[in-house]
């Protein structure tokens, strides 16, 4: 009976996806102990507020065109959509910069922290990286491409914890925002 369920692409492929996210997952879970001697609180907080950022960024980044790569019959027209999406995503990046470098501090006030000014400026390049993430991701996934998919995750929760935990050990100021940007830089590289 297992070998049948096996046997079944959809159930294949979707245990593929929970493995690579468990794993993902199970990463930070297993590097905070050290992360949180190293780091303090307040770094913790700043992540969370950069993170929060980037997050409600990426949901408008793309205009929601990633979506729709999974939706034409032909390849070539999803081709087209990815491309486009793309487009979108490095258009409105350009275009955060631009409040962003006219009224950092007054973002920062906004958002309660002072000390989120001089990361607002890579609020944009965080964005791009994770609207490109999110349409590779969709590309993937049209292209049955599951296994591609969970190691991006797995490989982006790795480099993202052995950058902070380095820069951690260095002493460097946001070793934390620093590794989840090259974290997900690294997922987007992997999923090229």
């Amino acid at each position: 009976m297992i070998k049948n369920i096996l046997k079944n692409e959809f159930i294949r492929n979707a245990f593929t996806l929970m493995m690579g996210t468990a794993f993902s997952q199970a990463i930070p879970i297993a590097i905070i102990p050290i992360l949180t001697r190293i780091f303090t609180p307040d770094d913790f907080g700043l992540l969370a507020l950069y993170g929060a950022c980037v997050t409600i960024l990426s949901v408008i980044i793309a205009g929601r065109y990633e979506i729709t790569i999974m939706l034409p019959k032909s390849d070539k027209e999803a081709k087209i959509l990815l491309q486009a999406s793309v487009i979108i995503i490095f258009l409105i990046a350009t275009l955060l910069c631009i409040p962003i470098f006219l009224f950092n501090k007054e973002i920062a006030n906004l958002l309660g922290n002072e000390n989120i000014a001089p990361w607002l400026y890579l609020l944009p390049f965080s964005a791009l990286l994770t609207g490109i993430y999110q349409s590779l991701t969709y590309w993937n996934n049209r292209q049955k491409k599951f296994k591609n998919i969970a190691a991006s995750r797995v490989n982006q929760s790795l480099t993202q914890g052995f950058i902070q935990t380095l820069l951690g050990f260095s002493k460097m100021g946001g070793g934390l925002i620093v590794g989840q940007i090259l974290g997900i830089a690294s997922s987007v590289i992997f999923l090229l």
